[in-house]
């Protein structure tokens, strides 16, 4: 039985901020300076790889420790295989997930 269960997905910016039209790279550029009060390393490429709608995934990896096992499992990239499990634990209530920023499940 597995006892825990990481996914991590890995994203970047899907298109270049010059990509976009002027309104849109305004907006974008206001939510960046805001943003950068706090944190002075935000920049475009950190929020268009973590804004949904500006970035796109490159790997989706997952990793699990199995009750028997005395070690835990290596991460590696996710198979087909083992994304299916995933969903289907997802699908029968067996793995939780928690809504993003979006309120997406």
């Amino acid at each position: 039985m597995i006892t825990h269960m990481a996914l991590d997905i890995e994203t970047v910016p899907a298109a270049d901020l010059s990509e976009y039209s002027e309104t849109i790279q305004e907006k974008i550029t206001q939510k960046i300076e805001r943003q950068q009060e706090r944190n002075p390393d935000f920049d475009f490429k950190y929020f268009a790889s973590t804004h949904g709608d500006f970035g796109k995934i490159i790997c989706i990896s997952l990793g699990y420790i199995l009750e028997a096992a005395k070690e835990p499992a290596i991460s590696r990239p996710a198979s087909l295989p083992e994304l299916g499990f995933f969903q289907e634990g997802v699908d029968d209530g067996a793995i939780g997930i928690v809504p993003g920023a979006h309120g997406s499940t």
